[in-house]
């Protein structure tokens, strides 16, 4: 009796699936042989999933008291650390910084003017960590820097307090 191999890719399985197939040879009904296999492998994780389980550091000043430009992100899970991500488009320290719907909102805090001078700014800035890009957003009527921030359900809320001296 003469043989062929015959070979089949079986591609786009899910994990955590049982499978079977059955072998035919020529156009007999009887099946040669049945194949079952559990497929199991680890499901990688979405951009989206990775983004939002990760650490990120924002901005803020070096050893030598300078502005930091690079903004990096942590992944726990993982153990890696991603270094320039991107770059924060105004340099500044001491702003509130946080996260909602998978963007990253960096308001407020210290700046060098154009006098070279520390100042404090109103400036708001959104990151959207899906797409990469930054956009600039209306400005605080108030300039600020070291205060609380927090989200609730879909609104972000700054805190802080005006003491006299």
């Amino acid at each position: 009796m003469d043989s062929e191999r015959h070979f089949f890719n079986l591609s786009e399985l899910k994990s955590d699936t049982k499978y079977a197939f059955i072998v035919f040879c020529d156009e007999t009904i009887n099946p040669l042989s049945t194949f079952n296999f559990f497929q199991s492998f680890k499901t990688l994780p979405t951009f989206e999933e990775v983004n939002n389980r990760s650490f990120w550091i924002l901005g803020g000043l070096n050893g030598s008291n300078q502005f930091i430009s690079s903004i990096d992100r942590f992944d726990p899970v993982e153990n890696v650390w991603v270094t320039g991500v991107t770059q924060i488009p105004a340099l500044r320290s001491h702003s509130g910084i946080i996260s909602l719907k998978n963007k990253i909102y960096v308001i407020g805090g210290l700046f060098l003017n154009s006098s070279n001078q520390i100042a404090v700014t109103n400036l708001v800035e959104e990151y959207d960590t899906l797409t990469n890009r930054w956009r600039q957003l209306g400005n605080m009527p108030t300039s600020l820097q070291g205060f609380n921030i927090y989200t609730n359900g879909e609104s972000i809320y700054i805190y802080w307090e005006v003491r006299q001296l």
